[in-house]
């Protein structure tokens, strides 16, 4: 891991995708039976966790419509999952 081209400005912005990922799942993610909404952001955050120890910079967003620096950039605000 040591030679992981990911830096602490990305490994803060994949916390903080992940924290907004629980967030989301605690407002809507148990209003079904089968709570499938909570066990697909589960998913999502094993494979942005994926991409992050893989070495991919731009893990905080995946799965977003724009996969860029500039959306990454959502996630530099240490609020952006509240």
């Amino acid at each position: 891991m040591s030679n992981s081209p990911l830096d602490e400005k990305d490994i803060r912005r994949v916390l903080r995708r992940i924290e907004y990922e629980v967030q989301t799942v605690r407002e809507e993610g148990f209003t079904t039976p089968s709570c499938w909404y909570a066990l697909d952001r589960l998913e999502l955050i094993k494979r942005i966790c994926e991409r992050a120890l893989a070495g991919d910079k731009l893990a905080s967003v995946f799965n977003f419509a724009n996969e860029s620096e500039a959306e990454a950039h959502y996630f530099d605000e240490p609020d952006a999952a509240s």
